[in-house]
C-alpha cells in the first residue's frame, strides 16, 4: 500500500495527475485503507483538497465501480494491475 502512495504523490508531482482518489475500506483491519492513504500523502506534501476517498470498496471489482472508467491512472502491483485493467474493460 505504501508504494502505491508513492507512486500517486509522483504521478501529482510530476504533474501527470491533478488529484488523487484513495480507495479502500476497512478489510482486514478497523483501519479504513483509503483515509489512512490519504493522511500519508498528505505527509508526503499532497495538499488534502487534491484528496479524494472511496472508504467503501473492499476489493478491485468496487474500487472500478465506485471510482468509475473515467481518465483515471490506477497505481497498484503488477498483477494486481492487470487483474484491474482486464475487469475495467
Amino acid at each position: 500500500m505504501k508504494l502505491r502512495v508513492h507512486w500517486a504523490v509522483h504521478l501529482f508531482k510530476e504533474g501527470v495527475a491533478r488529484n488523487i482518489i484513495f480507495s479502500g475500506g476497512a478489510v482486514y483491519t478497523p483501519y479504513v485503507e483509503a483515509e489512512i492513504m490519504s493522511l500519508y500523502a498528505q505527509e508526503l506534501g499532497v495538499p488534502a483538497k487534491h484528496c479524494f476517498l472511496d472508504p467503501i470498496a473492499e476489493h478491485s471489482t468496487e474500487n472500478i465501480f465506485m471510482v468509475g472508467r473515467r481518465d483515471v491512472s490506477w497505481a497498484s502491483p503488477g498483477l494486481h494491475l492487470q487483474r484491474m485493467y482486464s475487469r475495467a474493460r
